[in-house]
């Protein structure tokens, strides 16, 4: 999580917003595929989460790819403005310590399963806010598109991994 965390924020600004995000999202996205191939390797197997994590992999996986591509692809373009990449780097790192400065560590929970579904909840949230930033600075159709994929994919685990963490709360009560 600490080398997700720094990655993130030692991104090299490259005065193309567009490829700031993707460069952001990149480890992001690394570090959740870690997360669900512990939380497999460590025997999650409740049968809503373990399709959940063996989704987030492949998805994020195949998003990873897509993402190192369209670096490249931007990166040759050298379509940019710089005071848009810094007014989005400046909102994405108030964004990043915000959301990490209340960080709850899932240490408490009471299971694997319930550790995996609030971090990943935590991690997804991050993301979709991620991508609710580049949106608001990019007319990029391929990272707009990418984004808004993004959007949708995770608020949809987000609201699946909750009603998992209700569920839980109940039977124990």
């Amino acid at each position: 999580m600490e080398k997700m965390m720094k990655d993130m924020l030692d991104i090299p600004v490259s005065e193309n917003e567009a490829v700031d995000f993707l460069e952001g999202m990149i480890p992001h996205h690394e570090s959740a595929v870690a997360m669900a191939e512990s939380y497999l390797k460590h025997g999650g197997d409740q049968k809503t989460l373990k399709p959940l994590a063996e989704d987030i992999i492949t998805v994020q996986k195949d998003e990873i790819k897509q993402m190192q591509t369209l670096i490249q692809k931007l990166d040759s373009s050298k379509n940019h403005s710089r005071s848009r990449s810094s007014s989005y780097m400046k909102e994405y790192r108030q964004m990043f310590h915000q959301s990490h400065s209340g960080h709850t560590s899932s240490a408490d929970a009471s299971s694997i399963d319930e550790a995996f579904a609030e971090g990943m909840i935590e991690h997804h949230q991050m993301a979709v806010d991620m991508s609710e930033l580049i949106l608001k600075y990019t007319k990029q159709k391929d990272v707009t598109k990418l984004a808004k994929n993004i959007i949708k994919t995770q608020q949809a685990e987000i609201r699946k991994m909750n009603v998992v963490l209700k569920e839980r709360n109940h039977s124990h009560h």
